[in-house]
């Protein structure tokens, strides 16, 4: 099991992380997201275990943004640590969000395990 707590931290909301780029017509990640999601993969990369597929994952957030907004950033930044192999071996998601005022820094807890598969 590999859990990453970390206090004072602002989520990025996925709503924020995409952008269009008209000269391209490409999409891009954003700066502030790819900041963020670099943040899970580094305080991930402290912890890295190695666990075998298939996986549960808790997420438990403090935060004013909708509770599906952050999920993505927070699965590819452990996905990108290397303590997931691939997120499409996810078999349980577990989110649970207790909301605080805009502007407020919240608290973020990944909690990974690997499962029997059923």
């Amino acid at each position: 099991m590999i859990v990453i707590q970390i206090d004072d931290i602002k989520l990025k909301s996925l709503n924020q992380g995409y952008r269009f780029n008209r000269k391209t017509g490409r999409m891009y990640i954003n700066k502030d997201y790819r900041q963020f999601k670099d943040e899970i993969t580094k305080l991930t990369n402290l912890n890295a275990r190695d666990l075998k597929p298939p996986y549960q994952v808790s997420i438990e957030f403090e935060s004013y943004l909708d509770i599906d907004n952050p999920i993505k950033a927070i699965l590819d930044g452990i996905e990108d640590s290397e303590v997931i192999k691939n997120d499409k071996d996810i078999l349980r998601l577990f989110v649970i969000k207790r909301h605080i005022p805009r502007g407020r820094p919240g608290k973020l807890k990944i909690t990974v395990e690997s499962i029997k598969e059923e």
